[in-house]
């Protein structure tokens, strides 16, 4: 778990500047709709990374795998549906 907290960044922050980046550059050349909907769709999914799974990451993180809390299946359902919108 310990290396996601690493490597998760250093994808994720190179992919909202190049992002960013594109969208400068390029202005409203051909293709800018297109764009839009990929900075759109950047945009839900860093939404529900750091408003849904980052919060349940962090609690998963201190459960002891021997003895999860009684409520573990609830929130894996919850990362699961958080996940396939992602």
């Amino acid at each position: 778990m310990q290396s996601l907290k690493v490597v998760v960044p250093i994808l994720i922050v190179p992919t909202v500047l190049a992002s960013v980046a594109v969208l400068a550059v390029t202005g409203a050349d051909g293709g800018f709709g297109w764009r839009i909907a990929a900075m759109g769709m950047l945009v839900v999914f860093l939404l529900a990374s750091f408003l849904g799974t980052v919060p349940i990451n962090i609690r998963v993180n201190d459960w002891d795998p021997t003895h999860p809390p009684a409520d573990w299946k609830r929130v894996v359902v919850r990362w699961e549906r958080i996940d396939v919108l992602r």
